[in-house]
């Protein structure tokens, strides 16, 4: 057995529907010094070409579930198995060993259970109003399911997990993390929920891409 593979890093796992401000969450962190592995899923929103979602954990969780319905497959072995294949090669594609990563990919919420089970969890959640996603979605004009519709299965599943379980969480209202005034408090927040000590260089240009949002 390789360290690799009996070692449980701690996974902070930026959660939230599509349009909720997760990319805005995980461009921060990532920022910030979070290590967040790439190659990263680019969009056909010109807004927000660079989602920050890790390729490799995203093309795996899509052939694990029926996305359209947001509904898993009934095989929770499976799941996991598949889950630690990928914990595999995400440690091993950092240039040095790390303890603690970030991911962002709103399909995740419903693979909490399963994700808990791979690595020491902690749920980063973006907040936002139902008609501002549903907006967002509107704008893109997506699926119903990237919007209102698919937002209120996710948070459902994420609040689920944190009323039901010890998960830690924090969460982050994006109208909050967008603004000039506020966002120094959140970036505050979660460096600290994060364990991160970014230099000033680091906090300077977190800011400057959330202001950009």
């Amino acid at each position: 057995m390789s360290n690799y593979e009996s070692k449980r890093p701690t996974l902070f796992l930026i959660s939230g529907p599509w349009g909720s401000g997760t990319s805005a969450l995980a461009g921060c962190l990532y920022h910030l010094g979070l290590p967040i592995p790439s190659p990263f899923y680019i969009s056909n929103d010109v807004r927000t070409l660079n989602t920050f979602e890790s390729e490799c954990m995203r093309s795996i969780l899509l052939l694990l579930c029926k996305e359209d319905y947001l509904k898993k497959i009934n095989n929770e072995k499976l799941i996991v198995k598949k889950i630690k294949e990928q914990k595999l090669k995400i440690l091993s594609s950092f240039d040095k060993s790390i303890d603690s990563f970030g991911l962002k990919i709103p399909i995740s919420a419903i693979f909490i259970k399963e994700f808990s089970k791979v690595f020491d969890l902690r749920l980063i959640i973006s907040l936002r109003p139902y008609k501002d996603i549903e907006k967002s979605r509107e704008r893109r004009n997506w699926p119903k399911v990237y919007g209102k519709e698919g937002a209120k299965i996710i948070y459902k599943s994420i609040f689920d997990e944190i009323i039901n379980t010890k998960l830690p969480y924090n969460i982050i209202r994006y109208s909050d993390l967008i603004q000039p005034k506020t966002n120094l408090e959140v970036i505050n927040q979660l460096k600290d929920f994060c364990d991160l000590d970014p230099t000033d260089e680091e906090i300077s240009k977190a800011k400057k891409f959330l202001n950009r949002e």
